[in-house]
């Protein structure tokens, strides 16, 4: 009788720590699609990133290896209520078409390679300006330099705004360099970043142009 109680617990372990291994590979996956650290997933960090990588891990989580919402919580570093709240948002994400459906069989298609002995670091993208410019321009069939130009016009102004956005989010840069750079102050920069972030969610057009652009500049660093 103490053989097989003592053959059960260990069986539970075993299981338990398979769980876990799954777990971080989970998070380790997320964090590379979002370009940030898996720490930060676990953190309280509040940038939009961070919180859409941690609703996608804990969705996965989950749905791939059907723990209690509290074991989850212990994960990821978030109280159990949290974690509840992510999940619906994902859950929810299905109902809408939301773009985070992509990312999700991204990151469910991702994570087996991973490890899951350890939280890997993310080297953050830093794609050069000029590809950022180029890109932008050959998109929105306009000239590198028009970017440049003093003009109101949408022509102008719409591909100056996805280069600021792409300059903060594979770039680098940041809002207050991006500002100087295209001789703006630091409120139209910002505004230009918000505008293109609220596109990108509500504005399949917008999104399309973006994803691409982003697809394009990664995978020439990649590259290289």
């Amino acid at each position: 009788m103490f053989d097989e109680e003592l053959d059960g617990a260990l069986q539970f372990k075993h299981l338990s720590l398979r769980s876990e291994f799954r777990a971080i590979q989970i998070l380790n996956a997320a964090g590379s699609i979002f370009h940030i650290n898996p720490e930060e997933i676990r953190s309280h960090a509040h940038s939009e990133h961070a919180v859409r990588a941690r609703w996608v891990a804990i969705y996965l989580i989950k749905e791939e290896i059907k723990p209690s919402f509290p074991w989850i919580g212990r994960i990821v570093g978030q109280h159990h209520t949290t974690v509840m709240y992510g999940w619906k948002k994902i859950h929810d994400a299905f109902h809408r078409g939301d773009p985070l459906i992509a990312s999700i069989k991204i990151v469910r298609a991702l994570y087996p390679n991973m490890p899951g002995d350890r939280l890997i670091i993310v080297r953050k993208p830093n794609v050069p300006l000029p590809r950022i410019l180029e890109v932008v321009a050959m998109l929105l069939t306009v000239e590198p330099d028009d970017i440049y130009k003093e003009s109101n016009t949408k022509a102008i102004v719409f591909p100056r705004q996805i280069a600021t956005y792409l300059l903060r989010e594979i770039g680098g840069w940041s809002l207050s360099t991006i500002a100087q750079h295209f001789s703006q102050d630091n409120t139209t920069a910002l505004y230009s970043y918000r505008k293109i972030n609220a596109a990108i969610r509500n504005d399949s057009s917008v999104r399309d142009i973006v994803n691409m652009a982003r697809t394009l500049c990664l995978r020439d660093t990649h590259a290289q």
